[in-house]
This record gives C-alpha cells, structure tokens and sequence, in this order.
C-alpha cells in the first residue's frame, strides 16, 4: 500500500509533466515500503480520497522526501567513499512512529527480531 498519491508527490517535487510518472510511482512503492517496514506497522487507505492513508502527517512527509531524494540523486551516493545513511529529517519525522519488535526467544537481548 502507498502511502502518498502520484499527484502529491509530483506537487511536492515540483513536476508538471507525465514523462516521469512510472519512475516516481516506483520510488512512492519503495519509499512506502520502506517506512512501514522501518516503522514495523502498516497504514491503510481511507475510503472516499484518493491516496489517502491512515497515516499521520510526519510519516506522510518522510515518504515525501524519501520520494524526493530517489528522484533527485538517481544512483547510489556515497561521500567519502561511505554510502549514505537514512536522511536524519527522516529519521526525526519516523521516530515517534517506530514500533520495534520484542525480543523472541531465542534472541539475544538487544537484538531485533
């Protein structure tokens, strides 16, 4: 499930043009993706608005600039020959949101499961 509509984040990228509409779609998938992954939860779509989500407005505005920065830098970056981490805005935005999972059995304490 996306979590922003084509529309909203071309608005945001400032695109008004069709010819990149299948690239952004796939960075809104990755970038939804990632976040409900991130945040160990899942967002659903409200009935009666297109693209609309249950999601809160800094979530929706992380997978905004996740979308942005996809769109803007297209291959791997890498500063000082260390690849990029996650965007601390985004980290900021998410961390209020992030669901980390217990600790199973078995699992070191301290570990993600």
């Amino acid at each position: 499930m996306t979590l922003i509509s084509l529309e909203l984040a071309k608005k945001h990228l400032i695109v008004d043009f069709d010819d990149d509409d299948h690239l952004i779609e796939g960075y809104i998938a990755a970038s939804s993706s990632f976040v409900q992954e991130y945040l160990n939860r899942t967002y659903t779509a409200q009935s009666g608005s297109e693209g609309a989500t249950d999601a809160p407005a800094p979530v929706v505005t992380a997978v905004l600039i996740l979308v942005a920065t996809l769109y803007r830098d297209r291959t791997e970056q890498h500063v000082n020959a260390t690849p990029m981490v996650l965007p601390s805005t985004v980290r900021m935005l998410l961390a209020p949101y992030r669901d980390f999972c217990p600790v199973s059995e078995g699992a070191s304490e301290g570990s993600w499961t």
